[in-house]
């Protein structure tokens, strides 16, 4: 918010009183946010005039809009028009969740067959389907979506499955223009996540790259958002983090993203970067979403919306601590210990909140209270493998620094002989934790040739990992091991 308010030359307070309507902005105020936000100047002037957000939303959605209202109000207000509106509404069973929501971008998990009435939606789906002639082409497609539907609801997705191939049959032949771009995009949303429960990853993916690009032809970036973030979810699950992370940066991209989408967008990639040790990005994208989350009006739960709240905060003090900013660390990991008794169960955020108090406390030469953090994470059977792997890091290099060599050997002989996670560049990353665990414990046993082969070790396993991954660019966790491989053989000396 600082940064905002100082880039408008306002105070944060001033922009808080906006946010609550106290205030409204001068002329030369709606220039500088037209500026600072690379918007149409006139619509910023509608968004900043006194009247109730329910009538500007009518007139941005009235067939006589302006111009300058960006093509997604417009023509989301277009699309919705009486046949189609009417249709949807007769053909949803009542009591049934909208199939515009029913993905995991709306919801952490699938709810289940809620309690609903289908006999109406039945009654009208049968009589569209019996009297083709007398009912419009994009009627008969609405019918047989949601007749697809009310199969996903009583049985699950993946038993929908087949009912969705025969609808993508028939997009795909369609001349009549009856399959517009949200029926196109729900049909492909609904094909990717039955493959997902299926194990078919790859078909899903693919089905959510098509029902991104449906969305994107009908200019709905929040519909976009949920495809990506589908995308960045499968790809998560087969290892991709950094696949996850370009999908999950494409999604946050629009500027007229609604702020719900963009808060769970963001918190999720706040998330993938710190899977994939990217800090700086890390850092930056959970002080973009912390703002958003800790917003009351936000349209999310507020159990939710405080959860995530929780996840992005454990993920900025876990970076800052990381990239050595300590006394902004010591801020964040306040703020999230705040918020977690209110945040629910989240076992990972609450690994990584002792995650980087064991990295705290090792910054500031307290290896003891470090390996105190972690002691719990490392000896459950039931912490997460990567987590397990960061709490032995800092078991490892506490006892280093505590004399006690033998225990930080043992501790990156685990890092390098527990089992890969598969996911690039994790496990590189827990190798090099260990090798440069041995090096700094050879460095103060006074066994220079022995540090020198760790980082030569270490040198070998990055290049052999490099050539392995075939990525585009390098890692930035990997560039960072190459930089401390760099300051070690400076410490270390010649042999």
């Amino acid at each position: 918010m600082e940064m905002v308010a100082g880039h408008l030359e306002i105070s944060p307070q001033f922009v808080s009183l906006l946010e609550g309507s106290r205030r409204h902005p001068s002329g030369g105020l709606v220039e500088r946010c037209a500026e600072l936000f690379e918007a149409d100047p006139n619509y910023v002037g509608f968004l900043a005039q006194r009247m109730p957000i329910e009538q500007k939303r009518a007139l941005a959605e009235s067939p006589a809009a302006p111009d300058y209202i960006p093509r997604a109000l417009r023509s989301r207000a277009h699309a919705r028009d009486a046949e189609e509106a009417l249709l949807r509404r007769l053909l949803l069973p009542r009591g049934a969740s909208p199939p515009d929501r029913d993905a995991p971008y709306y919801a952490g998990a699938d709810s289940g067959t809620p309690d609903w009435d289908e006999g109406e939606a039945e009654a009208v789906i049968a009589m569209i389907a019996g009297d083709p002639e007398g009912f419009s082409a994009k009627a008969r497609a609405w019918a047989a979506f949601h007749a697809a539907y009310l199969e996903r609801m009583r049985a699950g997705r993946a038993a929908a499955l087949p009912a969705w191939a025969v609808l993508t049959a028939s997009l795909q032949s369609d001349t009549t223009h009856a399959y517009g771009p949200a029926i196109r995009h729900l049909v492909a949303m609904q094909m990717c996540l039955a493959l997902r429960d299926l194990g078919r990853g790859e078909d899903a993916e693919e089905s959510a790259r098509r029902a991104a690009a449906h969305a994107a032809d009908g200019d709905d970036a929040d519909a976009a958002a949920c495809a990506l973030f589908a995308v960045a979810a499968i790809r998560r699950s087969h290892s991709d983090v950094l696949g996850a992370a370009d999908a999950l940066s494409v999604a946050c991209r629009p500027p007229d993203l609604p702020v719900a989408g963009r808060a769970r967008c963001l918190t999720a990639l706040a998330d993938v970067l710190t899977d994939a040790h990217d800090h700086v990005r890390a850092r930056a994208v959970a002080e973009e979403a912390a703002p958003l989350l800790r917003t009351t009006t936000l349209p999310i739960p507020t159990p939710e919306r405080t959860g995530m709240l929780f996840r992005v905060q454990t993920v900025a003090a876990a970076a800052m601590v990381e990239l050595g900013d300590l006394d902004a660390a010591g801020i964040w990991l306040t703020r999230a210990r705040s918020v977690r008794p209110r945040a629910g169960a989240d076992p990972i955020s609450n690994a990584r909140l002792s995650v980087a108090s064991g990295l705290m406390f090792l910054a500031r030469g307290r290896p003891a209270m470090a390996k105190r953090r972690v002691a719990q994470l490392v000896g459950s059977e039931g912490t997460d493998a990567h987590i397990r792997r960061q709490s032995l890091r800092i078991a490892g290099r506490a006892a280093s620094m505590l004399g006690d060599y033998a225990t930080a050997h043992a501790a990156a002989e685990e890092l390098l002989d527990g089992p890969a996670t598969g996911v690039y560049p994790q496990d590189i990353v827990a190798a090099g934790w260990g090798l440069l665990i041995h090096c700094e414990a050879y460095h103060s046993e006074d066994n220079a040739a022995r540090a020198h082969a760790c980082l030569a070790e270490l040198e070998r396993r990055i290049d052999a990992a490099t050539r392995a991954g075939d990525l585009p660019r390098e890692p930035v966790a990997v560039t960072r091991l190459r930089s401390e491989i760099g300051d070690w053989r400076v410490r270390v000396g010649r042999v």
